[in-house]
């Protein structure tokens, strides 16, 4: 399939604006806990913080998916205005460190939860507009060299935050988090201004594939996807149990500074970029429920790991470990969405999959919040005890709801054992050569002419 000079301009400028806005992603990810800290919010606090902009994003995924419909005809211009107003929010967030009142948590929680909605909104339109532009035989290829550079650009990012918030920290912490949120704000308004030159394309809405949500639910029974589902927010669940308050605990309790709290954080995203080629291969010879399954038996093992050490370089170690297995979770998420779903379904049950983890992510948080208060310390920490929890809970959700849903592609039979030799390196599938080639995707630029 050839391409138009319109939409081959529009592919180059996908992968440019990803480059600020992963930029962007990497300071409101990694360092708004470290910002509420600061502002002087609790750990519970900071866990609203956290939850409620999720579970606002979340309810808007059913607006989401009606945004396809609504605004088929000027994709551009509702990515070009909701990717502004998320600039504003930026700077909105930045200047709260200004006016710190009684207030200034409501404040923050209004400001991120706008934040998180208008970043659910246009994800939406964007991956319905790019996926548009490509043909299906180029679509995995071109997605996976993109998200390789702006992976970098986020890895980039979160070296910058860190160094930056280190030393001018010795200046004014206060100018410190303001001037990282203002950069934020910044990077998020060059990825609107590039995304304003992209080629608009009309959405062609296909009549008859309208269903609600409670009729996606009704299908839990039977349908394999809703199992998928279940299963994918359950693991979101038992994971932000723990999830927003490993940056309390390395700030809080073993008092670190920026800089050591980034080594540890850039140490997991390190370990995602290298994963990702690792598991597409073996996705493309097993499935993906095959991975999902195995993966989340080892994420059960990444918060009862934290117990063992305070040591900064173990824990390290265990980011990276925690980095790679989630490396397969996201990738595999979306392939099997993109494997199960037909295109003119795609949007609407990526966005009830978007609503339901979503609902995990904020029932997650606000257990752990409130475990963090009323259980008993473990081996001397208030914090080992929710990571304990989220560790029981990771392997029950593995063990209760793996098994329900099934691979829907003919693969290659293994069994978990043979799956995870073979990722390991020691002993390779047919297909697969031994090694880690770690980036693949960027060797060669992807011809989509």
């Amino acid at each position: 399939m050839s391409l138009t000079p319109q939409v081959y301009r529009s592919l180059r400028i996908a992968w440019q604006e990803g480059i600020p806005a992963h930029i962007m992603l990497a300071v409101i990810d990694y360092f708004l806990v470290p910002y509420a800290l600061f502002l002087g919010l609790s750990p519970t606090q900071v866990g609203w913080v956290v939850a409620v902009p999720h579970l606002m994003s979340a309810m808007m995924q059913l607006i989401a998916v009606r945004s396809l419909q609504w605004f088929r005809s000027s994709r551009v211009y509702f990515l070009v205005m909701t990717t502004l107003f998320q600039s504003m929010m930026l700077f909105s967030i930045a200047l709260i460190v200004f006016f710190r009142t009684d207030t200034h948590f409501y404040a923050l929680i209004l400001c991120v939860s706008i934040f998180r909605i208008l970043l659910g909104l246009s994800n939406t339109i964007w991956g319905s507009l790019v996926s548009d532009y490509l043909p299906p035989e180029k679509r995995g290829h071109y997605m996976g060299w993109r998200a390789q550079i702006t992976g970098l650009s986020g890895m980039l990012g979160v070296i910058f935050s860190g160094v930056f918030l280190f030393y001018v920290k010795k200046i004014s912490e206060v100018y410190a988090f303001f001037l990282l949120f203002l950069f934020a704000a910044l990077c998020r308004a060059i990825s609107s201004h590039l995304m304003a030159k992209f080629h608009d394309v009309k959405h062609e809405w296909v009549p008859g594939t309208h269903f609600s949500f409670f009729d996606f639910i009704r299908q839990a029974k039977k349908s394999n996807f809703v199992k998928f589902v279940l299963y994918s927010a359950g693991i979101m669940f038992a994971t932000h149990v723990a999830a927003p308050y490993y940056s309390v605990y390395l700030l809080e309790e073993l008092k670190l500074n920026y800089l050591l709290y980034m080594f540890i954080h850039f140490s997991g995203i390190v370990a995602g970029l290298i994963s990702y080629p690792i598991w597409g291969k073996h996705a493309d010879i097993t499935g993906n429920a095959r991975l999902l399954k195995l993966v989340g038996f080892l994420i059960s093992f990444v918060p009862v790991c934290w117990l063992f050490s305070k040591n900064v370089v173990y824990l390290m170690f265990i980011e990276f470990y925690a980095g790679f297995v989630w490396g397969a979770f996201a990738l595999c998420t979306v392939t099997f969405i993109f494997d199960a779903v037909t295109p003119a379904k795609r949007a609407r049950c990526l966005g009830y999959f978007n609503l339901i983890s979503g609902l995990g992510i904020f029932l997650g948080t606000v257990l752990g919040g409130q475990a963090l208060e009323i259980f008993p310390k473990l081996l001397g920490s208030s914090f080992y005890s929710i990571f304990l929890l989220s560790g029981i809970l990771r392997f029950s959700v593995f063990a209760f709801l793996g098994r329900a849903f099934q691979e829907i592609r003919h693969v290659q039979p293994v069994t978990q054992g043979q799956l995870l030799a073979s990722v390991c390196g020691v002993r390779p599938l047919v297909g697969l050569a031994r090694g880690w080639n770690v980036f693949p995707e960027l060797e060669q630029k992807p011809k989509v002419e």
